[in-house]
Parts: C-alpha cells; structure tokens; sequence
C-alpha cells in the first residue's frame, strides 16, 4: 500500500488534549523512547469522548469539547481514578472524523501494557496509544485507524529516530521497535491482552489470512512486517502536501479529492451532505446555493427535515416551506406560524389586533 503523505510534521503536530488530573499524568515520570506499542480498547466504543476529555481548568475546554463530544457519564480517564494512562488515543470525534489526541507528553512513561512475570515492562521503553475499537466488523472504521496509526508511528519514528524494521534491548531481551500490547506479553513484558490481534477485520483489510499469522512470533508474524513496512513507507515516501480527505488550514476545512480542493462542489461524506464554497472552505450557517436557501451547522452538516432559526428545511434540505399563516398545536403547546413557515421565538408580535408572547421555543406563553 502506498502512502500518499505524511499527515503530522513539526509544525502539524496532532491535537492536544492533555489531561493533568488523570491519575497517571499525576503520578507517572519521564522516560526516553526507544519505540511503538500500539493497543486497542477491545470495547465497542469508536468515540474518543468516552475515554478523554480536556481538564475542568483548561482554557480550551470548550473548544475542546465541541471537537470531542461531551461524556456525560464522566466516565473518562481524566475524571475518573485509573491505574492506566496512555501518551494518546486514536478514534472518532464528535463529527465522526477519525484523529490522534494527545493526552500527555511523548516523554512522560505510559502505563499501558503491564508488567511481565519477572517486572519487565515495555511502559520503560515504548510510546503506547489506544485505538478505539468499535464491534470489530467495520473494515472502513480499521482502514481510518490503522492509516492514522500509521502516519502517528511515521510522525513518532522520525522525531525520536526509531528504525521501525529495528529492535532494541531491554533487560537482556531483544524487543521489536514497532509491536503491539500481545506482543509485549509474548516477550515477557506486559500483562495478557491479545490486541491488537483480537480486531477480526484487520486480517481482511490487510489481505493477510489469519490462520497465516504466527502471533506468537513479535519479530517475524505477517502483522507487524506489513505494519513496520507500512510506517517506513510513510517516513520516507515524497507526499503531497494534502492528503485526500478533509484538511484543516487556517480555522476553515477543506475537502481534497486527486491533491485538489473541491470548490463550489456537494460532498456526501458518511451519509451527510456539506457543501465547499468558492474557494474551497466548506460552508456553515444559511446560504443560498443555486437559488435555494440552506442551512449548515458549524459542523458544516446540511440541515435537513428540521427547523432552524424559525424556519423549516425540507428533507432536500432546501427552504421552500409555504403555507398560510394559523396557529398550530401539539401536545406541548400552541405556536404561530406566517406564511415563510417561520415561527416567532423569545418576543410579542400583535397577531389581528392582539399582542401575544412566545417563549424561546416558540410557543404560546399563556
């Protein structure tokens, strides 16, 4: 497989969303890396909300917040005590993008593989981050992580100058640069979990049969050479400077298709349309394409089969409702719609001859 580019570099690092109050940020050192461990959460939970969230004081936490999604069970690593903690997590945001959250510096010791029988522990030597697994039947959701794992191990590999085909030595064992949680047991170093070997889907997306694949056998199993190819691929390949896919630049995104921006183009992306403007940005709020009125969510989502603002976007998405202006009713209360289909909210209008108040909702306040 090709890698087309590389996606983090010195000056697009991945975002940042540490989380002092965890237990391990609290209570974890320093170390030095000398390789890559990679874990999956063995849940079935895609989104990165459920296991990090932005400290209560941290004066981002909104922005945040909106990128991730809200856990409302307060369940995630930071609020909760956890004898674990990994430097980051790769999964979904709230808008269903597949990223890498940082959670903590690339220097401060993990506590994410365990201990061998004898004490030996990767935690003294390897970077580790958690996928987030969903119910492993997803080969396009294992075909997003994986690429991001990937261009993470690229991005890691170069800055502390691991070889990813290398191996080092640790307390009288060789250990593999690039490995996984299994691996580490395998060796003698860490606690038994078998990812990332457990994700069915992985054999199918990597076209590796599974009944190939000695998971025993951490230096030579047909996984990890593909993975360990895969990441010197992206370390050493010329790239493009945008990848296809959705790219940030300047607070606005943009979608690239063949290394172009689309410009005044739809894009159905996951089931949900957006629209990129005449150069290039993707739209938000109301906007009049071809004639028609839309609206667009800061997500940039096309509203559709819904009001906004008052007024109702049909499941085109367009603004066309017209009828004559009543009263309505349901069972939460009466409201007033005019002509536009547009309904007064958090203020009095006289209605034939008659003053009437409506809450922020819009509906009759008696």
């Amino acid at each position: 497989m090709s890698r087309l580019y590389q996606k983090y570099t010195k000056d697009n690092p991945p975002i940042q969303c540490f989380m002092p109050d965890s237990t391990w940020y609290k209570g974890s050192g320093s170390f030095i890396p000398k390789g890559i461990l990679w874990h999956d959460t063995g849940a079935d939970n895609d989104t990165l909300r459920r296991y990090v969230q932005p400290a209560d004081n941290d004066p981002k936490r909104d922005e945040l917040i909106a990128m991730i999604g809200k856990n409302r069970y307060g369940n995630d690593w930071e609020h909760t005590p956890k004898q674990a903690g990994l430097n980051c997590w790769v999964g979904r945001l709230a808008d269903g993008k597949v990223t890498t959250l940082q959670t903590g510096p690339w220097t401060k010791r993990p506590w994410g593989c365990g201990s061998g029988k004898k004490g030996q522990s990767l935690n003294d030597t390897h970077i580790q981050w958690e996928i987030c697994q969903d119910a492993k039947k997803d080969k396009d959701y294992f075909g997003d992580v994986y690429e991001e794992s990937i261009q993470l191990s690229a991005y890691l590999c170069k800055m502390f100058n691991i070889d990813p085909h290398g191996t080092i030595a640790y307390k009288g064992i060789t250990v593999p640069t690039i490995c996984c949680h299994w691996d580490a047991y395998s060796l003698g170093c860490g606690s038994g979990h078998d990812d990332i070997y457990d994700w069915s889907v992985m054999y199918d997306y990597l076209g590796i049969p599974r009944k190939s694949v000695n998971v025993n056998d951490p230096y030579n199993n047909l996984i990890f050479q593909r993975i360990r190819d895969d990441i010197a691929a992206a370390m050493i390949e010329p790239v493009p400077v945008h990848p296809d896919g959705w790219a940030k630049i300047d607070g606005k995104w943009y979608y690239y298709k063949d290394g172009k921006p689309l410009i005044d183009k739809w894009l159905l992306h996951r089931g949900e349309w957006y629209y990129l403007g005449g150069d290039g940005a993707m739209l938000t709020g109301w906007q009049k394409i071809g004639g028609e009125m839309y609206y667009f969510s800061p997500s940039g989502r096309m509203a559709c089969g819904e009001w906004v603002d008052g007024k109702y976007l049909d499941q085109d998405g367009c603004q066309r409702y017209k009828h004559t202006a009543a009263w309505r009713e349901n069972a939460k209360g009466k409201w007033w719609e005019d002509s536009a289909g547009c309904y007064p909210r958090s203020r009095t209008i006289t209605i034939d001859g008659v003053a009437y108040t409506f809450d922020n909702l819009g509906y009759l306040v008696d």
